[in-house]
């Protein structure tokens, strides 16, 4: 497996340009020939052996040998360094185009995941819009399903006889009031209308009023319907969509005129 994944890499060994090498080989031939040189002249001066030249003498070729390749290796080296350089500043130039471009790509990428951000965000927005008009809408169905429901009562219960009893004297008047005879949608404005032109001048401090078990029963429905519809009615997620309904439906003056009635007395 290792085998494997190392012939599957890619050989990452950087060579010698070809300048360097021709450099070097050049230098290569030109040490052997004149080491070459060196000796033919030596085989030249010295026909008998190497015992021909004084130990100062073999200093003195030596040094001039050695010192000729010396310098031609130091030119080599110099040559070589200068060659690297260059190629060192090629490679940073081209290492900073790549940084560049690597740049240019993320900044394009950071712009994306922007553009991703905000349609994200638009479309959280629309959901929630979506979202808060259901539930508006449901509000609303709600409200206006309790309004038929107060309706449906108004209209079942018809004209309900009332009990007005003075705590004073202890007369007693038998007052018809309902909204059996008006249409479903003017239910409950009719009862309200009906309730104040029968009983205009009712003081409920003077006075008790009453309503057949049956009725009562049906009015303290009707109380807790309307305070459902007021509730929803008033609720902020709707807007104050339906307030309007309140006061054109008289549902407060309903509430008040329910409030003021006791429902839970015995009625003869």
């Amino acid at each position: 497996m290792k085998d494997q994944l190392r012939n599957s890499r890619p050989d990452r060994e950087v060579g010698l340009p070809v300048g360097s090498k021709l450099t070097l080989w050049i230098a290569s031939v030109g040490t052997v020939l004149w080491l070459a040189g060196c000796f033919v002249l030596l085989r030249i001066k010295c026909d008998n052996g190497l015992a021909c030249m004084a130990p100062n003498e073999w200093g003195d070729f030596t040094a001039g040998a050695f010192s000729t390749l010396a310098f031609i290796w130091l030119a080599v080296a110099v040559i070589l360094q200068s060659t690297e350089l260059r190629e060192q500043r090629k490679e940073l130039a081209l290492t900073r185009e790549e940084f560049e471009l690597q740049r240019e790509v993320m900044k394009e990428q950071a712009n994306e995941a922007k553009r991703q951000a905000n349609l994200l965000s638009a479309q959280t927005d629309i959901l929630r819009e979506e979202n808060t008009d259901r539930r508006k809408m449901a509000l609303v169905d709600q409200f206006d399903g309790t309004i038929e429901e107060i309706r449906s009562m108004l209209m079942y219960a018809g004209r309900i006889q009332f009990q007005v009893r003075s705590r004073k004297s202890g007369n007693v008047s038998y007052p018809h009031i309902g909204a059996g005879s008006s249409d479903r949608e003017n239910a409950i404005a009719d009862f309200v209308k009906e309730f104040e032109h029968y009983l205009p001048s009712i003081d409920l401090e003077k006075v008790e009023i009453t309503a057949p078990p049956r009725d009562a029963r049906t009015l303290r429905i009707v109380s807790r319907l309307i305070d459902k519809a007021i509730e929803l009615a008033r609720d902020p997620r709707t807007e104050d969509l339906r307030t309007w309904a309140v006061v054109r439906l008289k549902l407060d003056e309903l509430s008040l005129i329910l409030a003021s009635l006791d429902l839970g007395a015995e009625y003869p």
